[in-house]
């Protein structure tokens, strides 16, 4: 029987596939992208994941991962449970955009097809993630949840199952404050490529939850001149819990954050004077 548990961010197992855990560690079989690797010059933990696959990697029965919101661990899992995967023409379609998405985020434009495709078998993560409510889950339940979602992605791969593909909902969001080519707005959508596409290069998403906010921060590339780490390190002085890698920065994903729009910004703006 194949198990799958989900740890905190550290936590390894010996012998089992741990994906993003902060590791990297071929022979652990920690499969991760470390904030202090470039990110235009790496691959996903799921693109790691298939290429040791086909080199020969022989798998053990456990999955190990730390959060389930990017479709990077959950395709991660789907291969984890069905390893001919890395050789279905129609997973390595969707595997390929997948990588790229995790590697360089929304700054990389992919065929709205696929994007299409991947937004409906990311679904039902994603419909907790956007209500806030994913993390208030077990981690049993986030392992159920994770298991479902990559079961159907295989399935779907597999030519067993059909999706329902609806085009996508308008999405909108409120500019709460600007400087220079970063921005930050309020938002319950995914629109940091919208944002991008606007020429923002630095950009802060929040949404307020009843228990506290939930903040995202990207930049477009390495390429942009800002240093999300240190910027991460200001907030984690504030409150702790947040993490980065070096292109995007995460508030506290249990409890969230308690820090207010306004308190945030002038972090940015600090780092942005720092930069001159």
């Amino acid at each position: 029987m194949k198990e799958i548990r989900i740890l905190q961010t550290g936590q390894i197992l010996e012998n089992a596939i741990n994906i993003e855990m902060g590791k990297l560690d071929p022979e652990n079989l920690c499969f991760d992208r470390l904030a202090e690797y470039s990110k235009y010059a790496f691959r996903s933990a799921a693109k790691q994941f298939a290429e040791a696959i086909v080199l020969g990697l022989q798998i053990p029965n456990i999955f190990v991962t730390s959060h389930i919101e990017h479709a990077c661990n959950v395709f991660s899992c789907a291969i984890f449970l069905d390893p001919s995967l890395v050789k279905n023409p129609k997973f390595t379609m969707l595997l390929d955009v997948v990588d790229k998405l995790d590697t360089f985020g929304p700054a990389y434009p992919v065929p709205e097809m696929v994007s299409t495709q991947i937004r409906a078998l990311m679904a039902p993560v994603w419909k907790f993630r956007n209500e806030g409510r994913l993390y208030s889950l077990s981690p049993d339940e986030i392992a159920s949840l994770l298991r479902s979602a990559a079961q159907q992605i295989v399935d779907y791969c597999n030519n067993n199952i059909n999706l329902v593909l609806e085009k996508e909902i308008p999405r909108n969001f409120q500019i709460i404050a600007e400087e220079q080519s970063a921005i930050m707005v309020e938002s319950s959508s995914f629109i940091f490529d919208l944002l991008y596409k606007k020429n923002y290069r630095i950009c802060i998403v929040y949404r307020k939850l009843n228990e506290g906010y939930k903040y995202d921060i990207a930049k477009q590339s390495e390429f942009v001149r800002f240093d999300i780490p240190a910027f991460i390190g200001q907030l984690n002085q504030l409150e702790a819990g947040w993490v980065s890698t070096s292109t995007t920065g995460h508030s506290p994903r249990i409890n969230h954050s308690q820090l207010e729009p306004q308190e945030v910004w002038l972090e940015v703006l600090k780092i942005l004077e720092e930069g001159k």
